[in-house]
């Protein structure tokens, strides 16, 4: 089953939020957000979510990207910040330790979008490229992204060809 999860944009002024993610083998920004829990529309999802991560309260205004890969639908929603103070959250990201690494909100400056690891890769580029030709509101569509890589497929096992041994007979004594 597909992990369903809703993720903010949050563009204010100049400023994008964005949460900064450091694992063990590397680090990398993603768009803030999380798992739809039973019974919550996207939008209940990603308002609950940012107040976690952010320790914001945003509006929902309209829907913008979609991404699907094999294991989870993530659905992008481009927000506005209507109140609270920004790195404030209590989610459980930011117990200590967390077992999935270290977490930081950050507001960062929406021109070093192109300098930036930003995951998953295809929603980073579009959304520099709307952010480009449509300013803060972005595009009226929503875009739907696909994970092109292929399944990981175990590894193959060579077959072993059992050859049939001769057997030589020992010259028969006289």
């Amino acid at each position: 089953m597909k992990r369903i999860s809703a993720r903010a944009i949050i563009i204010e002024g100049d400023k994008i939020g964005l949460m900064y993610r450091k694992k063990a083998t590397h680090a990398f920004y993603c768009l803030p957000g999380g798992k739809q829990e039973v019974g919550e529309t996207l939008e209940q999802t990603v308002v609950r979510e940012i107040k976690e991560e952010f320790g914001i309260d945003i509006e929902v205004i309209k829907k913008v990207y979609e991404f699907i890969s094999e294991s989870a639908h993530q659905h992008f929603f481009l927000c506005r910040w209507v109140d609270g103070i920004f790195g404030t959250g209590e989610g459980e990201e930011f117990t200590v330790p967390s077992e999935k690494g270290y977490y930081e909100p950050r507001l960062v400056n929406v021109e070093h979008l192109k300098e930036l690891h930003i995951l998953p890769k295809k929603i980073a580029r579009a959304l520099r490229k709307d952010y480009e030709k449509y300013g803060g509101e972005l595009d009226n569509k929503v875009k739907v992204f696909t994970d092109d890589k292929p399944p990981v497929n175990p590894p193959k096992y060579r077959k072993f060809r059992h050859k049939k041994h001769r057997t030589q007979k020992a010259p028969m004594k006289s």
